[in-house]
């Protein structure tokens, strides 16, 4: 297995895939139905901003997202939004992501995702992508990685925990929001990276 940063164009749509796979829950209500949002995903990821785990084939088994003061890995806009949703379908999913907290890139390097192929999950790729991630943020200078975890995921909290996060915070969500993004709320987690 080969862990690099940076997304190849030809592998856009194996990326929004691994995404959707990872997030359908919470973004299947703004971004579905499934194929329009693959389309969306794919156009919106910026491919700099991707870490990508890939087997000896080439072949993508994970990506992590990062967020630092040069990007992330995809943004919310209207334009993009448009020409896959229309403009009615557009202006509706852009106010339910303002509705979510903003990320704040202040010292730290925020993962904007991290997702493995099923069959390649229990291997280690996501630590291995989480390792890859710190290593990154030392690189631009950052003292911490930050990322948030939706109440309820065990499964994934225990995983940062064992790669060294502690829950420094919690974001709540209410109301439309909640519905809309099937949760209410986050925990927030930070680990310190060591110059």
């Amino acid at each position: 297995m080969k862990i690099t940063r940076g997304l190849a164009e030809a592998e856009r749509q194996a990326a929004a895939a691994l995404y959707w796979q990872a997030f359908a829950p919470k973004l299947g209500p703004v971004l579905g139905p499934r194929d329009k949002a693959l389309i969306y995903l794919a156009q919106a990821f910026d491919p700099d901003q991707a870490i990508c785990a890939r087997d000896g084939n080439g072949v993508l088994l994970g990506i992590v997202g990062l967020h630092t003061p040069r990007g992330r890995l995809w943004r919310v806009g209207l334009g993009p939004l448009m020409r896959v949703f229309g403009p009615i379908g557009a202006l509706w999913r852009l106010a339910a992501f303002y509705l979510l907290p903003r990320d704040e890139v202040s010292g730290a390097a925020v993962i904007d995702g991290i997702a493995v192929a099923a069959a390649a999950r229990g291997r280690g790729i996501g630590s291995r992508l989480i390792e890859a991630a710190a290593h990154e943020a030392r690189a631009e200078g950052l003292a911490g990685l930050r990322l948030e975890v939706a109440a309820g995921n065990d499964r994934a909290r225990a995983l940062y925990e064992r790669r060294g996060f502690a829950k420094v915070g919690e974001r709540r969500l209410h109301g439309l929001a909640a519905r809309l993004w099937g949760h209410s709320g986050t925990a927030v987690m930070e680990r310190r990276i060591r110059p």
